[in-house]
């Protein structure tokens, strides 16, 4: 199985300041300071404790609901952001910066068409909104609108000149995303064209590059990432993916070993189990799979993998509690998608 990493590009997380507030005992007004030098310093947890008070303080008030969702669009908590920026926009309808960060929102939980109403709604309020034009190209690719999608792109760049790189590289990853994989291409080679000192537009050319089967340039770029960035260990991730495409299992453990180390990672698990599986080393591919789960409890495809390794290393009983545990899972999500 291989991993898609999603590359989001250029996502502008705007705080904005508390206004309307006056000493308390609750002292809102600090509370947000330190909220705001909590999420610069990135104890998320922190940050969230403060606005959790602030929102006890000041329910009625949309930049605290935007400040706090805006933190957990940094956290990936996408459906809970949501929420708070819905709050922030009906408490603050007229302000661009809430409803930018609700279409940032949608867009992560791929709902294109709500995040294209929230992104024309901060351009409503501010024409300039450069940012907002360019995620909203990526929206409207992933709908298969492209005219729009080269429309907006080119208004953010005539507001912001220079600035084309991030949004050519936004694009790309929404051609990514909906399978336009020579216009993804197009999009990152430009990008690299205007800014060449960018890893991450390396590494997502080289995502695009393995999906396409051209492993040559892949590589390169992959070692161009790395060399640009010492210790870049999405650098080695992504090698580790471009061997593992090629099914030369060995280089691809070491590459997913070399990231692993330094930060956990239920896909890499998971890639790096495969490849245990493929070479035979079952007890190993086993570890990986139960190190996937733990990361990743809902996973459904751990524990078909880890039954199919328990098959091998003779465990029957073991084998069939993870094949229904799978279908389980797989059963709770089609019933929640009402697909079931």
């Amino acid at each position: 199985m291989k991993r898609i990493r999603q590359f989001l590009l250029g996502l502008v997380l705007c705080v904005a300041f508390l206004s309307g507030c006056t000493s308390s005992p609750g002292d809102p007004y600090k509370l947000l300071q330190e909220a705001r030098q909590a999420a610069e310093e990135g104890d998320w947890q922190q940050a969230l404790q403060k606005y959790d008070r602030l929102v006890e303080l000041s329910p009625d008030n949309g930049e605290v609901y935007n400040g706090r969702g805006a933190i957990l669009l940094e956290q990936g908590k996408y459906e809970l952001a949501q929420e708070d920026l819905e709050k922030a926009v009906e408490q603050s309808s007229d302000n661009a910066v809430y409803w930018y960060n609700l279409g940032l929102a949608r867009y992560c939980l791929n709902q294109y068409e709500e995040s294209i109403e929230a992104f024309s709604q901060a351009i409503s309020l501010n024409l300039e909104y450069a940012d907002a034009y360019g995620q909203r190209s990526a929206a409207y690719v992933c709908l298969g609108q492209y005219e729009k999608a080269e429309a907006d792109l080119e208004r953010a760049e005539n507001l912001e000149p220079g600035s084309n790189a991030a949004y050519l590289a936004l694009l790309g990853n929404a051609y990514l995303t909906v399978g336009e994989l020579e216009r993804a291409r197009t999009a990152l080679d430009q990008a690299i064209a205007i800014e060449a000192e960018n890893p991450q537009f390396y590494l997502q050319r080289a995502q695009i590059c393995i999906l396409a089967g051209d492993y040559d340039q892949a590589q390169e770029d992959c070692v161009q990432a790395i060399g640009m960035q010492d210790g870049f260990l999405a650098g080695y991730a992504l090698l580790g993916d471009l061997y593992y495409a090629q099914s030369e299992y060995e280089q691809a453990i070491a590459n997913y070993s070399v990231a692993l180390l330094e930060q956990e990672d239920y896909a890499g698990y998971l890639n790096r189990g495969s490849c245990y599986m493929a070479l035979g080393q079952y007890e190993e591919a086993e570890a990986d799979f139960t190190q996937a789960i733990l990361l990743e409890p809902g996973l459904a495809a751990a524990y078909t993998l880890r039954g199919e390794t328990r098959e091998n290393l003779g465990d029957p009983e073991g084998a069939l509690e993870d094949y229904k545990t799978a279908k389980d899972l797989l059963q709770e999500g089609e019933e929640e998608s009402g697909t079931a």
